[in-house]
């Protein structure tokens, strides 16, 4: 039961249960309820693993529109160039990350991250 992430980069910590963690209302400060969970005592329960079983907690979930426009402009023969006009999640939707989930932690079921708003960007390319 250390507090430390493993090897494989999860914590090891595993709680009991007590109620739905999925439950309630779901903002970016508390997308999972600490009172959904009890930590057990790492003195009086050294190497025991409490109730809570494999993927519980649902996250957020993901949507992205990503389009792109070109235009090529023939300058001569074999030399063209091209317009590119590409704009990346331009419906701008909060992609918030998986909430944090170390029960010892002070930030346990708070989103700390989200994707990238939305950006555009022009590009120019000559082909030849």
């Amino acid at each position: 039961q250390g507090s430390a992430p493993e090897i494989s980069g999860f914590y090891s910590s595993r709680p009991n249960l007590l109620s739905n963690p999925n439950s309630g209302p779901h903002t970016p400060n508390q997308w999972v309820s600490r009172s959904a969970f009890q930590r057990l005592n790492p003195v009086t329960q050294a190497g025991q693993f409490g109730s809570e079983g494999r993927n519980v907690v649902r996250g957020p979930g993901f949507a992205n529109v990503d389009i792109s426009l070109m235009k090529n402009f023939a300058l001569g023969e074999s030399r063209r160039l091209q317009f590119r006009a590409e704009g990346f999640n331009i419906a701008n939707h909060a992609n918030f990350y998986l909430p944090e989930v170390d029960i010892a932690s002070p930030d346990f079921g708070r989103i700390l991250q989200s994707g990238s708003p939305r950006l555009f960007q022009l590009a120019l390319k000559l082909l030849f």
